[in-house]
């Protein structure tokens, strides 16, 4: 086989494993959702408002930075932007599941839908 071609089905194959754990970091939050909600051994007692705002955060942040993105994948590698895209998104994602707060929760959940924007155009 061709070396360009497997270097190219590597590459496909990292990307496609890559874009889903970008999507599983993503959507963590509502993964989550059942342990969040208002019950008697939760933690975080979450009411549907708080994670309703939560979750509108992070799409907007996530719509709002791949403006961001496009222009720092001109500037950037894409390489470099992906893998430190998926490296800061893992360590907003341990971040999150560490503080309780709703304004904390908020933060975290706007951060990683800002990370996740800008390193979407790369893919």
């Amino acid at each position: 086989m061709n070396k360009k071609i497997v270097y190219q089905i590597a590459i496909l194959i990292i990307l496609y494993f890559g874009y889903g754990f970008y999507y599983l970091t993503r959507k963590s939050f509502i993964f989550m959702l059942p342990h969040f909600r208002l019950n008697q051994t939760s933690t975080f007692n979450l009411t549907k408002n708080d994670i309703g705002i939560v979750i509108s955060g992070q799409n907007f942040a996530y719509a709002t930075s791949k403006l961001i993105g496009g222009v720092l994948t001109d500037v950037y590698s894409s390489r470099i932007l992906f893998g430190s895209g998926l490296f800061l998104s893992g360590l907003l994602n341990i971040a999150f599941k560490k503080d309780i707060q709703i304004s904390s929760v908020y933060i975290y959940s706007c951060l990683i839908g800002f990370v996740q924007g800008t390193v979407f155009n790369c893919i």
